[in-house]
């Protein structure tokens, strides 16, 4: 070995990167034993390079080897891992073997490892070896390098004030050990030990103490506490162990830079003003003391105080609480509870709401929400909590966080409501835990308070409205080996949207000098840091930091970061957004459309929780946004989907997340369709039935016959196309049957029926009859079960008949009923009689009415009053009385005109009640009116005598005409001698006396002379027209009768005398 540098460049070991490794070069010289051929081109002495990284405080050395080729750079250091190569990066020219090593002269190293290529030689690494405890175990001097004092209660180190320690009695307190094994490098064995002397007034308890090595958990030290009484004191002894163990992990031939803290606690029980403690010197690399004081714990009245106050935040300390939260997904030993009072001075407020939130410029955290816990009360003058009851989440109050579970916002609802014991509103004790880096960087917490939706200040004297408590994330309990921050960048990189620490992301810092270095990528943990700056450098101004390289998945930082620098270091926590996707889906239905349809989002297999509803409403299309595209280790998530399938339906998902997804609903029901067979007339023996679907014949068929029952089924049929989803429409066609006229009826869903029938037609014959009056014409319309199938005007010119003919008399195996209606006609109502069998009769009866007015007059003297009959065809329908009070008229109303049996039109007349001693006349008409004229009665006698002149012939007829009317008729003869009386006959008529006339029917060869009057009696005489004769006429001898004629004719006219003069005397 020859010549040995070191770099500054960056080394790892596995996965992780080696910070403020020591990387040494190293040129060795060797000779190749190769191959014949090598030989002969001279290859015998080569240029080998061993670069050897070692990391101090860790104690790892890691040897790799590599050769410069002449090929393209590489930045990366790669090492050989448990006797294998492992290539971290290589470049474009691929690792060659040793055969093929050109023959170099010796060069610089340095050069060599900044501009060429590092190549592996697989090396077998020798054994570590670790001495075992014995004889030469030793004890090491001069290792503590530093002590200082931890308040436990507080989480914070012991206040000073002029530089001397403030202890309170009794108090617990922590020595903070720090040691450095440097300086025994590679001559550290088992059992090597070294010691601490706690010195007087402190106390300290019997114990032990493990010292752990953080990275790979093996304790490489175990410390034992002597106490040497109450205030007198004790010693810590610490004894190496597993060092061989610890070699074998971490694959470092020797233990060397060993550094750690521990802790031991202690107390102050005795009372002092100002003592100074000074620490063994032979234990010390350095002389360290202590300025202490002690106080007595004493009681303060917080009352004042707490009268002003409004909210206030405590705790944070890191305590070892292991828990598990389901919310964040993750689990830890350690946390930071913390605390906030609310509402201290019991103010009266509708609603409280708290808002707390993760510092950013501090190491992270997260809330863990499991921990959450409102409770109320009130404060007493110590400022300690008197707890009356707790608040249920949901009810009393509600907490909402951010993805991140950074922020919260919790809401007390209903506070003025909640009152303390001592009569005053409620104050309120919010406690919640937060994770733990527990590396020994800075937590912070910030708070702020509203009182119905007015920001508070923290007090009523303040106007500062928020307060942040920041606590020291270390582990003081037992002993770790941890990072020192002092004058470094520490930065943490976390996932934005859920908090967690991601691995990968590269930084570069450009100090205020200009200079810039790239740090190590961030770790499994989230955590990179500096090296440590000098303080002249962090004293020069801002340091710059840039991302370089994101996580996988995650986008780039675009603003750069400027921070200070001073004596705590500086840590910053930055997060990333991670690379987002939207994921849509669509819905599909193959049958009859469902109802609304949740759909859950699934990452690798497993359900996110998140879900969408697809419904008519969206239009059946939704899509979840906002996906991180990748997981923290880089890998692309695979999102998928499952949906609830909704009953009766089959899904099928199609598409990817890149496209889309598409879900299609198949319905899948099944259906049955019985069918059965009806008959009109004469059954065959079977028949044979087809299924079609949507008009096509599906090939399926069915016999039916009477051992069946003439039923049969088409069974698991799908309801829904599984093409297009519409619903198929199943039909049913029998195989013809000669003869018979088949008719389907029904449907799939209720089932078909298929009626045979033999073949028949109908005719159905309508008249028409009128009651009353005729109309023009009558509208007739024929119905088949309901249905209008025809219409026909039935009038004089086809004598009001009609006939139907060449109707169906089935269908769908059913008798169909035929029926008839008769558009109305005014005046007129219908009356249907009859069947289609035997045709129908349409009846029309008028329903016009009339009134018959009746008047009474009178000839002679009046009577009191008349009655007056109404006859309806002679026959008596009505009557009413007359008086002179009614100026003796009357109407007869409302009556119908015509008949409703024959439809005639009624014949109204009247007729008086007789009235004694008076002659009834009446005139008029029921349209007109009727007048009844009352005459008080008289007889009279018309005698009639015959003469001849000329001979007799063998009779004549006298016709008796009254008022010029023809009323009588009687023959004249020899047997009634010629002569007759008309008797009885009325002497007024209608008021006026009756004009008595009679005449002679024509009698051949006579003329007739009538002469006389009613009263006297009228005399006929005919006489024979004379021929033309010679003047000289024969006598014929007829003069002999003249006598006998005129003495008849006296005595008749004697008896008649004697009649008038009887006639009279009776009245």
């Amino acid at each position: 070995m020859m010549k040995n540098k070191t770099q500054n460049m960056p080394c790892t070991y596995e996965t992780e990167s080696l910070l403020f490794a020591t990387v040494s070069i190293y040129n060795i010289k060797y000779l190749m034993k190769g191959t014949k051929d090598m030989k002969k081109k001279g290859l015998g002495v080569m240029l080998s390079l061993l670069v050897v990284c070692s990391i101090a405080f860790q104690g790892v050395n890691v040897f790799v080897y590599a050769e410069d080729v002449n090929t393209t750079s590489t930045k990366n250091v790669t090492q050989e891992i448990n006797s294998q190569v492992k290539i971290v990066k290589v470049n474009k020219e691929k690792v060659q073997d040793d055969q093929q090593q050109s023959a170099e002269t010796e060069g610089d190293a340095e050069n060599n490892i900044k501009s060429g290529a590092l190549r592996l030689r697989n090396q077998t690494r020798r054994a570590p070896t670790v001495k075992t405890p014995a004889k030469n175990a030793k004890e090491l001097t001069k290792v503590i390098s530093d002590i200082k004092l931890w308040d436990t209660n507080e989480g914070r180190y012991v206040t000073k004030t002029n530089d001397t320690y403030q202890l309170v009695k009794g108090s617990s307190y922590r020595f903070e050990t720090d040691f450095d094994l440097s300086a025994y490098n590679g001559d550290l064995e088992n059992g090597d030990t070294f010691t601490l002397t706690v010195p007087e007034p402190f106390t300290v308890k019997d114990g032990t103490i493990a010292l752990t090595h953080k990275e790979t958990g093996i304790a490489i030290g175990a410390a034992t506490v002597t106490s040497n009484g109450e205030g007198k004191g004790g010693t810590v002894k610490v004894t190496l162990q597993n060092l061989d163990k610890y070699l074998e992990k971490t694959g470092a031939d020797e233990v060397r830079d060993l550094k750690g803290t521990f802790y031991v606690n202690f107390t102050a029980s005795e009372i002092m003003t100002e003592k100074t403690v000074t620490y063994n010197t032979t234990e010390t690399a350095d002389v360290i003391t202590h300025k202490i004081t002690v106080k007595e714990k004493g009681t303060t009245d917080y009352t004042e105080a707490i009268g002003k106050a409004n909210f206030s935040k405590f705790g944070g300390v890191l305590e070892n609480r292991p828990y598990t939260s389901e919310k964040l997904g993750k689990s830890g030993n350690y946390v930071h509870p913390w605390y906030v009072r609310v509402n201290v001075r019991q103010a009266s407020y509708n609603n409280i709401t708290v808002v707390d939130s993760i510092s950013k410029e501090h190491a992270p955290m997260q809330y863990i929400p499991e921990t959450a816990k409102v409770i109320y009360g009130y404060y007493d003058s110590t400022y300690s909590f008197h707890k009356e009851g707790e608040l249920t989440e949901g009810v009393d109050y509600s907490i909402e966080y951010n993805s991140s579970y950074t922020d919260f916002e919790l809401k007390i609802l209903n506070a003025s409501s909640r009152m303390a014991s001592n009569g005053k509103p409620a104050s309120y004790q919010l406690s919640y835990s937060t994770t733990a880096p527990a590396d020994g960087s800075t937590v912070a917490n910030t708070v702020e308070v509203y009182g119905d939706e007015t920001q508070l200040t923290v007090n009523t004297d303040s106007t500062q409205t928020s307060t942040t408590t920041i606590r020291n994330s270390k582990i003081t309990e037992g002993g770790t080996i941890t990072l020192d921050v002092g004058y470094r960048i520490v930065l943490y990189k976390v996932d934005e949207s859920t908090g967690n620490m991601l691995a990968g992301a590269v930084f570069k810092v450009t100090t205020p000098g200009g200079e810039e270095i790239t740090l190590p990528a961030t770790d499994a943990t989230g955590r990179t840091y500096s090296r440590i700056f000098t303080s002249q450098e962090a004293s020069q101004g801002d340091f710059t930091i840039t991302e370089v390289t994101a996580p996988d998945g995650f986008k780039l930082l675009k603003e750069p970061i400027k921070v200070k620098v001073g004596s705590e270091g500086a840590i910053k926590t930055i997060s990333n957004e991670p690379k987002e996707i939207s994921v849509k889906v669509n819905k599909k239905w193959i049958g009859k459309e469902g109802g609304a349809v949740t759909v859950h989002l699934y990452a690798d297999g497993e359900d996110t929780g998140k879900a969408i509803t697809l419904d008519a409403a969206n239009g059946w299309a939704d899509g979840f946004d906002g996906l991180r595209q990748y997981r923290t280790n880089g890998e692309e998530i695979k999102y998928t989907i499952k949906e609830d399938v909704p009953a009766g339906y089959e899904d099928k998902v199609t598409g990817s997340q890149k496209d889309g997804y598409t879900i299609t609903n198949t319905n899948v029901e099944k259906i049955s369709i019985p069918v059965k067979k009806s008959w009109v007339g004469k059954k065959t023996d079977s028949v044979t039935v087809k299924l079609l679907a949507d008009k096509k014949d599906t090939g399926k068929t069915i016999t039916l016959h009477e051992a069946g029952q003439w039923k049969g089924s088409f069974s698991d049929l799908p309801k829904y196309d599984s093409v297009d989803g519409h619903k198929i429409n199943y039909t049913i066609e029998e195989v013809k049957l000669d003869g018979y006229n088949s008719v389907v009826c029904g449907t799939a869903e209720t089932g078909f029926t298929v009626t045979n029938t033999i073949t028949g037609k109908v005719s159905i014959p309508v008249t028409k009859t009128w009651v009353g009056k005729e109309g023009d014409s009558a509208e007739i319309r024929l119905y088949a079960d309901g249905t209008e199938v025809d219409s026909v005007t039935l009038n004089k010119s086809n004598n009001w008949q009609h006939t139907f003919t060449n109707l169906e008399k089935y269908k769908d195996g059913e008798e169909i009923n035929y029926t008839i209606k008769e558009d109305s006609i005014e005046n007129y109502k219908s009356e249907i009689t009859g069947n289609a069998a035997s045709g129908y009769t349409v009846k029309n009866i008028n329903t016009e009415k009339v009134s018959v007015p009746v008047t009474k007059q009178w000839v002679g003297k009046e009577t009191d009053q008349v009655k007056v009959k109404l006859l309806a065809d002679n026959v008596e329908k009505d009557t009413a009385t007359l008086t002179a009070n009614g100026n003796w008229k009357h109407t007869f109303k409302d009556l119908p005109k015509y008949d409703e049996t024959d439809g005639h039109e009624i014949v109204y007349t009247i007729a008086e009640v007789k009235v004694d001693g008076y002659t009834t006349g009446i005139s008029g008409t029921a349209e007109n009116g009727f007048t009844i004229t009352n005459t008080i009665s008289g007889k009279v006698s018309v005698p009639v005598t015959k003469k001849w002149v000329g001979g007799a012939t063998g009779n004549i007829t006298v016709n008796l005409y009254a008022d010029g009317k023809k009323i009588d008729t009687q023959k004249l003869s020899k047997d009634n001698h010629w002569q007759y009386t008309f008797k009885d006959l009325d002497q007024y008529k209608d008021g006026k006396e009756i004009a008595y006339t009679i005449k002679e029917e024509k009698v051949s060869g006579y003329t007739t002379a009538i002469n006389g009057d009613a009263k006297k009696g009228f005399v006929i005489t005919n006489t024979r027209d004379t021929p033309k004769t010679p003047a000289n006429t024969p006598d014929t001898g007829d003069n002999s009768n003249l006598l006998l004629y005129g003495g008849i004719m006296i005595a008749s006219l004697g008896f008649i005398l004697f009649l008038i003069g009887k006639k009279r005397k009776q009245i």
